[in-house]
């Protein structure tokens, strides 16, 4: 078998598993509801934050929850290494599975409950009233931006998996990214941010994801925000799933 079926093989076994284990994914989708109802419910209400955002705050702050549900990709990290200290990994490395398919198939997994994840919550949106202005183009363009966030994401608990091979140690890394999403632009305007906060989310690449959403939410398609947005995630993607590659071939090199 080469390595992408080996990867699909193994991505299959895995999902069977997270079917089997709900509590793994559960929690930070209801987590990322949770916020969603209280972002609106807080602000949601009042003119003058209407005014500031345009009128549609639940759309406006939308993508904060999408990206909290894309959080979710840290199910690879788990998944790795619950095999790592049951001994399954050790034995994958013993047999004819290629490296490669061995670390993507937790990723492969975590993207499918990200995107499982991030459609909820759009979902909820749509039926509390938001009504997206580019259409269902456009929140197919939001999945993909949340689809590279969460890959991300999971690389980044693939590679502590390996370096640390501890589940407490992934879980607590995992709070690593909510810093950059509450100093990023995610309840006002980049505008309307004073001090050390407005210079922080200037340099804060989730604050591009979260305006490039927002553009195709509420602004329509503008060119800039949406590459943008999309340049961000996939800048972390390709950062994130380089160190879980090398952190692989070194780990793997030592076993």
């Amino acid at each position: 078998m080469n390595a992408l079926s080996q990867t699909i093989t193994l991505s299959g076994s895995l999902f069977r598993r997270v079917l089997r284990t709900p509590e793994a994914t559960l929690p930070n989708l209801a987590i990322s509801v949770f916020f969603l109802f209280v972002y609106d419910g807080l602000l949601g209400g009042s003119d003058d934050v209407q005014r500031l955002t345009g009128g549609d705050y639940l759309a406006f702050v939308l993508p904060l929850p999408i990206l909290t549900a894309a959080v979710g990709g840290s199910l690879a990290g788990q998944l790795l290494v619950e095999d790592i200290q049951s001994g399954y990994y050790t034995r994958l490395l013993t047999s004819s599975v290629k490296r490669s398919a061995i670390v993507g198939a937790p990723v492969a997994v975590a993207s499918l409950a990200v995107l499982f994840q991030v459609a909820v919550i759009i979902a909820i949106g749509l039926v509390r009233g938001v009504d997206p202005a580019t259409g269902i183009a456009g929140l197919g363009v939001v999945l993909a931006i949340s689809l590279l966030w969460g890959i991300g994401f999971a690389s980044y608990t693939v590679a502590l998996s390996l370096i640390t091979r501890n589940a407490a140690a992934v879980q607590s890394a995992s709070f690593v990214f909510f810093p950059f999403l509450f100093m990023a632009p995610a309840f006002l305007p980049r505008e309307e941010l004073r001090g050390w906060l407005e210079t922080v989310a200037t340099y804060n690449p989730v604050t591009y994801i979260i305006e490039g959403m927002r553009s195709l939410l509420i602004g329509g398609w503008d060119t800039t925000d949406v590459t943008a947005a999309i340049a961000a995630a996939a800048a972390l993607a390709a950062i994130t799933t380089t160190w879980a590659i090398r952190t692989a071939i070194a780990a793997t090199s030592r076993t």
